[in-house]
């Protein structure tokens, strides 16, 4: 052993990216809660895109505790919001996944962290993944850190290029 530390099996594995909007934090946090996931989560990395949302049960969307079932293309995943701060934090539990990545990953958080500056909003979007088993850990990074980091870059890109077509400035 080489004594590097190594993170436990069943810690969360992360992945974050980053954009910056050309609009003001307030309003691109408004644009955000009205977005249509499909609009801007096509797909890439081999993730399936957003086909639709369906309402569940609870709280409209936007408020804490609020539910829903994202549509994919042969699937989907529960979406549950635990925290909205506006213009700052949204924070979001995912689980119910299907397709390859119910193999990898047993359920994940998601955050989005708004940065408003004079120069626009910076947009941060993590993932924290927690494997199926302590055992595939290594595929579950793998997954995170190529596949859904193609999807999260491709998705902040088209949120970045919707809400400055959207938001006047």
């Amino acid at each position: 052993m080489n004594g590097a530390a190594r993170p436990e099996a069943g810690a969360p594995v992360t992945h974050a990216e980053r954009v910056r909007i050309d609009r003001p934090g307030g309003a691109v946090w408004d644009w955000f809660l009205a977005m249509r996931p499909e609009r801007v989560l096509r797909g890439g990395g081999g993730v399936p895109g957003v086909t639709g949302t369906k309402a569940l049960p609870g709280p409209e969307w936007g408020r804490k505790g609020a539910r829903r079932r994202i549509l994919q293309r042969g699937g989907g995943v529960r979406e549950e919001i635990l925290e909205a701060e506006p213009p700052r934090l949204f924070r979001y539990r995912v689980d119910g996944f299907s397709g390859l990545a119910r193999l990898l990953v047993r359920e994940a958080e998601g955050r989005f962290d708004f940065e408003p500056g004079s120069a626009g909003t910076g947009l941060v979007w993590t993932y924290a993944f927690i494997p199926a088993h302590p055992m595939i850990r290594p595929l579950t990074e793998r997954f995170a850190r190529s596949a859904f980091s193609v999807f999260m870059a491709r998705g902040l890109a088209a949120m970045k290029q919707a809400a400055e077509e959207d938001i006047p400035s």
